[in-house]
């Protein structure tokens, strides 16, 4: 392990003050003594100058965790651009501030930082490449608790973990552009709360780059709740997470907020609070070690609240984390973009795919319960469990629901006191 420490510098230092003089009656021996002191004194004095300036030389040094800091940088790296739109982007900026190590990434577009506690720290920053940086992390001891030691001078970052050593070229860091700072507080809310909320309902957000504002999930803020929702034209899914409000008096804000944004503040998330940060022009997240920013984004969003006040004359009650599962099994026959069917007769419910529009390639059956005798609705696989899969026990799934001037829908809403919801569109299967 490559650490700094100041015991150089107190070695240094007792040379400085010499040894006891001996008694000695011959005066050329002790002039030829006190010459070797001299000599000492001035070697020794040399070496505290030379291990002072190279401390000087010093931008940045701290001792980290090994487990901590690969944590830190595999959230952080996520912000690394795949095209970065100059080539200083590509680098991650390293600093150091009252023993805090930080690890920064910027595309213009989206802001990460995270944070590491240390200690034997001096302040500074440099700006490396970030994916030789990811390299050296992944190859660092690993097992029980590794220190590892970064210094860095003007021209190069060093890593050093039980004598192993990395060294770095330092990118130009004058080039790197300043990092934006949060938006005004909105509120606070739990970390997992939180991180839930945004995980179930960014599985509905669209990947057509043809509508970005789909590819978003609307945040709106309520004095006692943040409203989360996403949608990409044929599946809506929506959740309310409590938190409190920074400025109970505030007006309703929304915001359209890149789902990758929401994703990867939530990655590797953790209990604790998250603070988070809203404006028209961009969002922030926070908690007590990352922080996110991003530029929302303007556009469009379906008003979606009276969707979920379709009549339907179908209702099942089923296992939603059941149903997901035996669909993930079934679905696996479906014909390329067939649907799966949901048959319900004789108490029981038939989940089969449907292949060269057919059903039966793949069957196998659930427990339910509804007022109708029986019936058969059709669905993308994929979309009705992925929906499913945001709930933890029963559901209400209203069947067969008319939308004015729209397709029929299924509307999924949880048994018991769970604020997530969703709607999934029905698709008719092959003739």
């Amino acid at each position: 392990m490559v650490v700094r420490t100041d015991k150089h510098l107190a070695c240094a230092c007792n040379c400085l003050a010499g040894t006891p003089r001996p008694a000695i009656s011959a005066r050329g021996h002790v002039a030829h003594v006190s010459g070797q002191r001299a000599t000492s004194g001035n070697s020794a004095r040399g070496a505290v100058q030379a291990f002072l300036k190279e401390r000087r030389r010093e931008k940045m040094r701290i001792t980290v965790d090994r487990a901590e800091l690969a944590s830190a940088f595999g959230w952080a790296s996520r912000g690394l651009p795949a095209r970065p739109v100059i080539p200083v982007l590509d680098g991650m900026r390293l600093s150091v501030e009252d023993s805090v190590l930080t690890l920064s990434v910027f595309d213009y577009e989206q802001s990460v930082r995270a944070r590491v506690s240390g200690n034997d720290a001096q302040c500074g920053e440099i700006l490396v490449d970030g994916r030789d940086l990811k390299k050296i992390v992944s190859a660092l001891p690993k097992g029980k608790p590794v220190a590892v030691s970064l210094s860095s001078t003007a021209e190069a970052l060093t890593i050093g973990s039980r004598g192993a050593t990395w060294t770095l070229q330092a990118l130009p860091g004058e080039k790197y552009p300043v990092l934006p700072g949060l938006p005004p507080l909105s509120g606070i809310a739990d970390g997992e709360a939180f991180a839930r909320s945004a995980i179930r309902v960014s599985r509905a957000v669209s990947h057509d780059a043809k509508f970005p504002a789909l590819g978003c999930v609307m945040l709106t803020t309520h004095i006692t709740a943040l409203d989360m929702a996403a949608t990409d034209r044929y599946r809506l899914a929506v959740d309310k997470v409590p938190w409190t409000a920074a400025d109970p008096e505030a007006g309703s804000l929304a915001v359209l907020v890149p789902s990758s944004a929401m994703e990867t503040f939530t990655a590797k998330g953790r209990s604790g609070k998250v603070s988070i940060h809203l404006s028209q022009d961009m969002a922030g997240f926070a908690d007590d070690a990352r922080v996110l920013t991003v530029r929302t984004r303007s556009g469009d969003f379906p008003k979606y609240r009276h969707l979920f006040h379709a009549e339907s004359p179908l209702i099942l009650t089923t296992s939603a984390p059941k149903l997901a599962a035996i669909i993930g099994r079934v679905g696996t026959m479906s014909g390329r973009g067939e649907p799966i069917a949901l048959d319900y007769a004789g108490g029981t419910l038939t989940v089969q795919a449907i292949r060269n529009g057919c059903p039966g390639a793949a069957s196998e059956q659930l427990s339910g319960t509804t007022d109708a005798k029986e019936f058969q609705v059709s669905f993308n696989p994929a979309y009705l469990a992925q929906m499913l899969e945001g709930f933890d026990g029963e559901v209400r799934i209203k069947l067969d629901g008319d939308l004015t001037d729209g397709p029929k829908v299924a509307i999924i809403r949880p048994c018991g006191t769970d604020s997530f919801k969703a709607l999934v569109v029905q698709v008719p299967a092959r003739a």
